[in-house]
């Protein structure tokens, strides 16, 4: 804001740049931003309008600079000795005689204006505007290059886009590729006619874009200069930093992921680490190979060649170790403000340094960790691993202090290492190692003691329930045994008892009596038949399916062909091979008894079908028996809650898990399916 210095053998001199302009536009201060020296004896400045001095005294400008493009922001000299001019939504080229305009489009932001002109190796000008990416006049045709990222459409995506094209300065090595400095972060542009292959592709294959996931320290890039060694130098918003240009192509090539960026700071000379810009020329790279860089409090400059940059070899230390708020190793350890004592009991060590804590111990601890330097200590980066806890290497950047808790009981070692901001590593790491006792029920002896005895402990309970289980089975067997014989009982008392009753009956009545009633001779051959169907249904032999069914057609045929009843049989071919047991039997052999002693006694009917067959129901099988005859039928809800053969013969099914269901009507005969499991269905037994 004091206008323009010079400086000559180490001294500053003031030049005399005048009043401002009468312009609008022109500021009240005698700020100077911009400026450009033309051989032999003139010097360009700006911002408020392009000015001239000639011989260090003002002068007036050949010509006017045009109200539209508002003030220069940018100037320039190419090697035909033209001067250009960057301005909003213009450049402007002054070839000593007349003035020349070419338009930049200046994008959404109206007033973002060309901040830098550059003309490259091969004589081309570039235009790096605010806003609008890098453009290459081409007279009526320029072409506009944008860095690409990011492709959302968001306002935080538009806003990262634009300010990735907010140029601030380029520069261009030697072979031919712009290093950008953009406000969000340092680009790397391959123009046209520099890598054929990229021709080929989309132009935005022509970037790359560095960041801090690649090491990039500073987003804000205000200068790029490169030194006679190929590193560039980065003059940004928190600093001045160094990299080689050889290590940020290989990023570029996808061959390294990250590299490192050396941090001049205040060790080094810098009154502050602070650079400004936005405006080219702003720094600049002087015939004896210095670099010149802008601060928010004065001009730096450095010599490449004098920079302590070589490379040392740091030594990591551990400071301290406090454990549960007690100092186990070095000294003035503090801990929310508190300096740690030395623990009154120390711990055990061994003859080889291995620190062993009591049981119960390590619910928190705290590792502090240094690599002592006196260049760059700002820029040293470690990596941590606590060997049994941590399973990968942890980087820790600038972090000097590590916690961790409630480790379980075993042998652990720290590790620490350090690399500094030249990326010269430590030699080898600093250690330090503890075990943590375990109580007794926390080792191994008595874990395995449990396991025993926990396999102990179930192996009797197993035992236990294997005995009851048998023990109830027993007990359900006798109490079935004990049923079955009281049903046996029941069944010889029913059908044997009172037939023997009749025919004692029969046998004292006179001879006379005897020819109106039935003959005992009939009573017993009836007799006969009943046991002969108890001892069909104890007998083990007949419990298959196939002999099963031979009887029941036997029982039919002999039962209806007395009574002059046709029968009629369809039976599945294939049967299953299966067994049913005593109960089943007899039951079924009731039931189907019973239908057939109603179609003779009831029905009048002509004419009987039997078929037997195989019906799934869910996972179990289903013996069906049918009987269906032709007689004068009935009407099933007359019968409904009477005492009957058919409650009788439903009861009894029920008793083996199965069901028996009628179906009649007066005049249109009777059918009586009886469907009965082939496996025992018993209900589920809870548990207690």
């Amino acid at each position: 804001v004091a206008g323009i210095d010079t400086i000559r053998d180490h001294h500053v001199h003031s030049l005399d740049i005048g009043s401002p302009f009468d312009s609008s536009n022109a500021t009240a201060d005698r700020r100077v931003q911009i400026v450009w020296p033309q051989e032999p004896d003139k010097l360009w400045y700006g911002p408020d309008q392009v000015r001239l001095l000639i011989d260090g005294h003002p002068a007036p400008t050949p010509f006017t600079f045009p109200p539209e493009a508002v003030h220069p922001e940018s100037i320039f000299e190419d090697r035909e000795h033209n001067m250009w001019f960057g301005a909003i939504g213009w450049a402007l080229k002054w070839d000593g005689k007349q003035l020349q305009r070419f338009a930049v489009e200046p994008g959404e932001n109206r007033e973002a204006g060309v901040r830098v002109i550059f003309q490259d190796r091969v004589g081309r000008i570039w235009c790096g505007t605010y806003g609008q990416g890098i453009t290459l006049l081409q007279g009526e045709t320029n072409i506009v290059f944008k860095n690409p990222i990011p492709a959302g459409d968001s306002k935080r995506d538009r806003l990262e886009r634009k300010l990735s094209n907010q140029m601030w300065t380029i520069h261009e090595d030697g072979n031919g590729i712009f290093w950008i400095g953009t406000e969000n972060g340092l680009i790397r542009f391959v123009p046209p006619g520099v890598d054929p292959k990229l021709d080929a592709l989309a132009p935005t294959n022509r970037f790359f874009a560095f960041r801090k996931e690649n090491g990039l320290p500073d987003l804000v890039i205000n200068h790029v200069l490169e030194d006679d060694a190929g590193n560039l130098w980065l003059g940004a918003l928190h600093g001045i930093y160094k990299v080689a240009r050889s290590e940020l192509n290989s990023v570029a090539a996808g061959t390294r992921s990250s590299t490192r960026f050396v941090r001049i700071t205040g060790e080094d000379g810098l009154l502050s680490v602070e650079t400004n810009g936005e405006r080219s020329p702003s720094a600049c790279k002087s015939r004896d190979g210095r670099l010149w860089f802008p601060t928010d409090i004065g001009v730096a400059v450095i010599d490449p060649t004098a920079i302590a940059t070589k490379a040392y070899t740091p030594e990591v230390l551990i400071e301290s170790v406090a454990i549960d708020h007690v100092l186990e190793y070095g000294g003035g350890e503090e801990f929310g403000g508190e300096v740690l004592p030395p623990s009154p009991s120390p711990s055990k060590r061994t003859s080889g340094g291995l620190l062993r804590l009591n049981p119960g111990r390590a619910r928190l601890v705290r590792i502090k960790y240094t690599a002592p330097s006196t260049i760059g200590a700002d820029q040293m980066d470690f990596s941590i691993q606590l060997v049994g806890v941590d399973t990968t290497i942890r980087q820790m950047r600038k972090e000097r202090v590590v916690h961790y808790s409630n480790l379980p009981p075993g042998t652990y070692e720290f590790r620490v290492t350090a690399t500094n901001g030249f990326g010269e590593g430590a030699l080898r790491p600093a250690t330090f190692a503890f075990v943590l006792e375990p109580f007794f029920w926390q080792t191994w002896p008595f874990k395995i003691f449990c396991v025993v005895v926990a396999i102990v402990v179930a192996g009797g309970i197993q035992t236990y329930r294997l005995r009851i289980q048998r023990r109830i089975g027993a007990l359900e067997n006798a109490a079935s045994l004990e049923q079955e014989r009281s049903r046996i009982a029941q069944d010889l008392h029913d059908e044997l008892g009172s037939g023997l009753a009749q025919v004692a009956l029969l046998a004292e009545m006179p001879e006379s009596e005897t020819t109106v009633r039935r003959r005992p001779q009939d009573v017993a051959r009836e007799m006969l038949n009943k046991l002969d169907g108890i001892v069909w249904a104890l007998n083990p032999a007949r419990a298959s399916l196939e002999s099963v069914v031979d009887y029941l057609v036997g029982h039919a045929e002999e039962f209806l062909e007395p009574a002059g009843v046709h029968l009629r049989l369809h039976i599945v071919d294939n049967l299953p091979d299966s067994n049913l047991d005593a109960a089943r039997r007899h039951h079924l052999l009731l039931v189907f008894k019973e239908s057939l002693r109603n179609v003779v006694t009831h029905s009048q009917a002509k004419n009987v079908a039997v078929e037997i067959g195989i019906e799934p129901t869910g996972d179990i099988l289903r013996l069906r028996v049918t009987v269906r005859d032709d007689g004068k039928g009935f009407d099933p809800q007359k019968l409904s809650g009477k005492r009957n053969g058919l409650t009788n013969m439903r009861e009894r099914a029920s008793q083996v898990g199965g069901e028996v269901t009628v179906k009649s009507s007066p005049g249109q005969g009777t059918e009586v399916v009886l469907a009965i499991p082939l496996v025992e269905v018993t209900p589920k037994r809870g548990r207690g």
